[in-house]
């Protein structure tokens, strides 16, 4: 078996990536993807193995999301992928429950605060919606690593989002000169050394986001959104003076099970933390299994978000999810006028569809 694999990577890049340029490898691809009974199998086997065989690793291309925003998208993880071959046809392609209320949860002139912004996929949809809908607003994005940095400069001059201001630094519980960012091989890149003693570091500055704000004259923040691999709780500790405020952001952030013991010990630690700041914490259903098919029609399907009581609910649910996002407010009242749905932990079997 082992030799088979072999022989067909050796004939997808020697044989079919000559005869197939990359632009048009990426069109036949995305013509495939947009059946709407594709097997489940079958798709995974176009994302990944034939797209990494048939694409050389430093493929970029520049993509148009159904509502026109601009991007330059890369190989080098399933979001990246995704907006490669699905932006043109699907509204929302990646996490589309998570992206609409965090549209629906901001306002006129907020500020918003993205941690982990990536290449801008949801830095861009919050900019294009506060130009669009509301008194512009600013949005901060910090993001360490290289690659996704640069790109997130891009998407900010393609789109002319002059209420963006990118920041290519970790976010923490407390200033430091500097902080290693570990590079791996196979993403994601993550602030934490792991097991890979070969692949490349770089240092890179990190802030407390309490510290940021005071120094910029920010005295409300509407949103926090929060994708850092794991080091979501050391963030948070950052900002607990901005959170213990009576009107203290809402929150959407990522919960990594895996990511978070390498990081910064157990996930129950950052819904503890949260819950102590007087939050109430809600899981998002969404999209986690990556199942979305063209046919799918989030827009009009409700928001589900799942109430969280106790962390013995969190646990029997998220037991088998290797990543979901989770939402905090101080304001659960809000939620009468949003596009949402809440269920109880006893009425849902999966955090995702």
């Amino acid at each position: 078996m082992k030799l088979f694999k072999s022989l067909v990577k050796i004939f997808l890049r020697k044989v079919v990536s000559t005869v197939f340029k990359p632009l048009l490898t990426t069109k036949l691809v995305r013509l495939c993807l947009q059946q709407a009974y594709l097997p489940n199998n079958l798709r995974q086997l176009l994302l990944w193995p034939l797209t990494t065989h048939l694409l050389p690793p430093e493929y970029t291309e520049d993509i148009e999301l159904v509502n026109g925003i601009v991007m330059k998208v890369g190989l080098e993880d399933m979001v990246n992928r995704f907006l490669l071959y699905y932006s043109g046809i699907v509204e929302l392609c990646w996490e589309p429950q998570t992206a609409r209320l965090a549209l629906q949860l901001i306002d006129n002139d907020d500020v918003v605060i993205i941690g982990g912004a990536h290449i801008g996929y949801h830095t861009s949809l919050i900019c294009e919606n506060l130009v669009k809908f509301h008194d512009h607003g600013q949005v901060h994005a910090f993001e360490p690593y290289p690659t996704y940095f640069n790109r997130l400069s891009v998407t900010k001059t393609m789109n002319s989002y002059d209420n963006l201001y990118p920041h290519q630094c970790a976010l923490g519980n407390k200033n430091t000169n500097k902080v290693r960012l570990y590079i791996s091989k196979l993403p994601p890149s993550t602030i934490n050394e792991s097991d890979i003693s070969d692949d490349s570091f770089e240092d890179v500055d990190c802030i407390a986001l309490d510290d940021f704000v005071v120094d910029l004259g920010i005295s409300e923040v509407a949103l926090l959104f929060l994708d850092i691999e794991g080091a979501e709780l050391e963030a948070l500790k950052g900002a607990t003076n901005l959170l213990s405020q009576k009107n203290g952001p809402d929150i959407i952030f990522e919960v990594n099970p895996q990511m978070i013991a390498q990081v910064s010990g157990h996930q129950d630690d950052t819904y503890n933390y949260i819950v102590d700041l007087g939050y109430d914490v809600f899981v998002i259903r969404d999209d986690y299994r990556a199942n979305l098919e063209p046919v799918r029609d989030y827009p009009s399907k409700k928001i589900e978000l799942v109430s969280i009581s106790d962390i013995q609910s969190l646990q029997v649910l998220g037991e088998n999810m290797k990543f979901y996002n989770m939402y905090a407010t101080k304001h659960p009242k809000k939620l009468d006028v949003l596009d949402v749905i809440l269920l109880s932990c006893e009425t849902c079997s999966s955090f995702a569809y």
